[in-house]
Parts: structure tokens; C-alpha cells; sequence
């Protein structure tokens, strides 16, 4: 039996209900409409779809998933080749709706929020929907309306597991400059860290280190009151040892924590390999207590694909790096593979290009100058992270005047 096709839009099968009503005259409302649908779909393509199966297709609240072939044929008595024909259409449509909406918020501002709210969740399957919560969001900071600002993260479908998490990446970065340089960030720190969805997207996914001893502070203190898993005070109590590192101060109120963290507790690669680079700083010149360690992060990156690993090591050697600690560095970017960006995403192209800097520092502590140089030229300063270009930039500059003078 044919395999019914995944995760259809339901509004897409609404217009099509539409489409088919306009252009066949017929309201498709009662069983003998689709008695009527079935006849013609018969009459123009010679295939027959009975009454049962084309109400199961617009029956878009039920459990049933429609075959290929079947919205094919519903499509082509309309005189479209295919359901693909379809979407494609549909979607130049919603391009130019959206285009317009946008347009029209900018005109007219938030004037309704319910019915802006309703907007947003009606769009939010769209490819571009990012577009138009960046421009709302924009327009609700120059108006300084905190309480649909506050509310940003509970709109329905947005922001969930399902979703691309590239595009709600940098809708982050711009709607925390946008906020940042009007002022609003302090108020709105207690709205985000206590929100369950702004925990992940607004304080776990952008790690915001450039600003530890700002805006991102006070937040991941709400954050700490309202977000207490073994992966939450994990990642807290690191990022908060290395804020006390960067600003000269003892990082012992976290490190028994970090210590103490059961390996058998299962966390995200990162907060994993945050955890062991800040154990490899404190293990001094015990050397059986760095091969354990060392040993850790190979089992750790033994289950990661290229990019995690790559990922990883940025943050490890980021850390290693406030102690230059050559050896360590090395060894933790001998686990991660050099390659280059091709065929990734901008996100995955910008680690790939950040990690390049360290991978400079450790051919150079080698001895391998001439290598070191070729790779440092290959970091494209055009290409850092926001949320760490502070950090990235310093790093590089000194790495930069290390090869540069010798």
C-alpha cells in the first residue's frame, strides 16, 4: 500500500478545497459533491477516486495521510501537472502575502495585538516566516511595547522542535541587538528567563559570551531560579566559572559542582565538553587526571557527527585558550576533523571558519610556522558568530600578532 505523505500543511489542503470549489462550481460541502469530485476527476484523468477517499482528504483534522498519487490526480483535474505544481503556487502566493503583511504592520504598527498574534500563527509554516516575526518584533521594540514583547515565545508553532533551528537562531541575534540597544533587555530578562521556550532558544542555543558581565548575566540568573535539570545547572554553573576566569576571579563556587556532575547523567555535547575543557584547566600538573579526562572527550566525540565535533572543540579550545594551555589544545583539536565549509550551513561554515584561529595557535606553539600562517589567513573575520565575535576578535588578534611577529 502506497505511504500516505507526511506533514501536509492543513492549509494547504484548505485552498485546495478552494480551488476546487471555485473552479468545478461546486461547494464540496455535502456527500454529493464529492459523489460529483469523483466523476470528474474520472472524466478529465481517467482514474478513480472514490467519495470516501476524497472526503478523507479534506477531512484535514483526521489521522489519515492522503497518497501522492491521489492529490496528483485531485490536482490534475484542475489542469495543474502535479500536487508539487500545487505547493509551489501556493507558496509564490504566501510570498506575496507575506510581502504584504509586512508592508502593512510597518504602515499601521501593531495595532490589534490579538489579531497580530492570530496573523503570526497563521503564517508560521512558511519558509519565510522569520521575515515577519523579525519585522513585528522590530516594530514592537521602537514602540517599546513590552507586553507583546513578553509574550513573544508562547506563539503558538513557532518556536518548537519541529521547526529549522537555523532561521530562529538569527531572528535571536537581531531581536537581542533590537532589544539591547533600546534599553528594553533589563525588562524583559525576567519574562525570558522564567519562559520555557526562551530558555532553550534565548538562553541555551545563544550563548551569548561577549556579554557574561551584562545583559546575559542577570538572565541566566532568572534563568537558574526557574531551570533546575542536571543539563540546566550544568550549563549554568560553567558559564559562570568561566565568567569569574575572564574576569580574574576564583572559579571554586562552581567547580565543586562541575566536578561532582555524575558522567552518568545524559547532556548536550556542548555543556559535556564545556564541563571537561574547565577540568583539564583545574587539573594542573596531574598528569593521570588529564588522560582520564583526555579519554572522556574522545568517548564523548566518538558518537558525534564532523560538525558537532568541530563545534565542540571550538567551545573546549575557547576555554583552554584563557590559559593557554598548548598541549591541551592540541590534543582536543586533534579529535575534531579540518575541513572546510562546503555544502554546510552558514552556521556550521562559521564554526568550521572560527576554530581555524586555534588550529593557527597550535601549528605555531609546534613550531610549524609557516602552516600556521597559511591557516590563520584562511579565517574569514567577516564570518564570527554575534554572540561570541567579542571573544573570537580578541583571541585572533593575539594569535594574529604571535604568527604575524615572528
Amino acid at each position: 500500500m502506497p505511504k500516505g505523505v507526511q506533514n501536509i500543511n492543513p492549509e494547504k489542503l484548505v485552498r485546495l478545497k478552494i480551488k476546487l470549489a471555485e473552479d468545478l462550481s461546486i461547494s464540496l460541502n455535502a456527500n454529493k459533491d464529492y459523489n460529483l469530485l469523483s466523476d470528474v476527476i474520472y472524466e478529465r484523468t481517467g482514474a478513480l477516486l472514490s467519495n470516501s477517499t476524497l472526503r478523507r482528504v479534506f477531512q484535514y483534522g483526521s489521522d489519515n495521510h492522503p497518497t501522492q498519487s491521489t492529490l496528483d490526480l485531485i490536482c490534475k483535474c484542475i489542469g495543474l501537472h502535479s500536487w508539487y505544481e500545487f505547493t509551489e503556487k501556493e507558496n509564490l502566493s504566501l510570498q506575496f502575502d507575506l510581502s504584504q503583511l509586512i508592508t502593512m504592520f510597518k504602515l499601521q504598527g501593531l495595532q490589534d495585538q490579538v489579531q497580530t498574534r492570530q496573523i503570526l500563527e497563521k503564517y508560521s509554516d512558511h519558509p519565510d516566516f522569520f521575515k515577519l516575526l523579525d519585522a513585528i518584533a522590530q516594530i514592537a521594540i521602537a514602540n517599546r511595547d513590552i507586553q507583546f514583547l513578553s509574550k513573544l515565545f508562547d506563539i503558538e508553532g513557532v518556536f518548537d522542535k519541529n521547526q529549522n533551528l537555523l532561521p530562529i537562531i538569527y531572528f535571536i541575534h537581531t531581536l537581542v541587538i533590537g532589544l539591547n540597544q533600546s534599553g528594553l533587555m533589563p525588562e524583559l530578562a525576567e519574562y525570558y528567563g522564567a519562559n520555557p521556550r526562551a530558555q532553550v532558544y534565548m538562553v541555551e542555543l545563544y550563548v551569548d559570551e561577549d556579554n557574561l558581565n551584562g545583559y546575559y548575566y542577570t538572565l541566566l540568573q532568572v534563568y537558574h531560579r526557574h531551570k533546575t535539570t542536571a543539563e540546566a545547572l550544568l550549563f549554568y554553573n560553567c558559564l559562570m566559572y568561566q565568567q569569574a576566569i575572564e574576569n580574574k576571579l576564583s572559579g571554586g563556587p562552581w567547580l565543586e559542582f562541575i566536578r561532582q556532575f555524575s558522567e552518568a547523567k545524559i547532556v548536550h555535547h556542548i555543556p559535556r565538553g564545556r564541563r571537561y575543557a574547565i577540568l583539564l584547566l583545574e587539573a594542573g600538573d596531574r598528569v593521570e587526571a588529564k588522560a582520564e579526562i583526555l579519554h572522556k572527550t574522545a568517548n564523548l566525540y566518538h558518537d558525534l557527527n564532523d560538525v558537532d565535533k568541530i563545534t565542540t572543540a571550538l567551545y573546549m579550545v575557547k576555554l583552554l585558550f584563557l590559559k593557554r594551555e598548548d598541549e591541551l589544545i592540541d590534543k582536543v583539536l586533534f579529535l575534531a576533523p579540518d575541513t572546510s565549509g562546503a555544502g554546510k550551513n552558514i552556521d556550521d561554515r562559521t564554526n568550521i571558519n572560527q576554530i581555524k584561529i586555534y588550529r593557527a595557535y597550535s601549528l605555531f606553539r609546534k613550531g610549524e610556522k609557516s602552516d600556521a600562517a597559511v591557516k590563520l589567513k584562511e579565517f574569514d573575520t567577516l564570518m564570527v558568530q554575534a554572540f561570541i565575535y567579542k571573544h573570537i576578535m580578541h583571541d585572533y588578534k593575539i594569535i594574529f600578532d604571535l604568527i604575524g611577529n615572528r
